[in-house]
């Protein structure tokens, strides 16, 4: 006698990509170190941090869709869970 449960057809595709995605580590942005040839370093900061906001507002928005593919598989789980009993 088995004890071993599997889960439905359609609820194996969330399931998987939520065991992908729970296991997934950020990699870190490093920057090469280079120079733009400014003599005014003003300038040169200016441009660092308009391209630091760049890759914030992109990680953000990148989080934010993971995020909403997360909560749509759990619901789906949830609701297959509940037809299940």
């Amino acid at each position: 006698m088995s004890t071993h449960n599997n889960p439905p057809p359609e609820a194996t595709a969330p399931l998987m990509m939520i065991a992908n995605t729970a296991s997934y580590v950020p990699k870190q942005f490093l920057a090469p170190s280079f120079s733009f040839g400014f003599t005014d370093s003003s300038q040169e900061e200016t441009l660092t941090q308009e391209g630091d906001q760049d890759l914030r507002r992109e990680k953000i928005l990148r989080h934010q869709y993971e995020l909403k593919n997360k909560r749509s598989w759990w619901s789906k789980l949830q609701i297959l869970e509940l037809r299940q009993h």
